[in-house]
């Protein structure tokens, strides 16, 4: 999940993705989101939903936030930038296996 968060970091700074490519992206993040809100809550029975969503909301934005800062220091030219873009490409192509043939 966190590698959906710093791609999309990055291709907001960094790219001008194709409306396909952001549309395919948005599915990609879907599934991924909530396949790991799922796990969140498989692993913390004891904690309401709005509690388990509050704290996943932070984590991710801290990673975004984080992220975000580093590549307007870097710059998107830099290791730290041609990581975050290096994802998205991997990212918009990506297929849970679930939906393999």
């Amino acid at each position: 999940m966190s590698y959906f968060v710093v791609s999309e970091v990055a291709a907001q700074k960094c790219l001008s993705p194709s409306e396909e490519e952001r549309a395919k992206f948005a599915q990609n993040l879907l599934s991924v989101t909530v396949r790991s809100r799922q796990v969140i809550k498989e692993r913390s029975p004891g904690k309401s939903d709005e509690v388990l969503s509050a704290e996943f909301d932070a984590f991710y934005s801290s990673i975004r936030k984080g992220y975000s800062e580093a590549l307007e220091k870097a710059g998107c030219d830099s290791p730290v930038g041609k990581q975050g873009t290096s994802l998205w490409k991997a990212n918009v192509n990506w297929s849970a296996v679930s939906d393999r043939n």
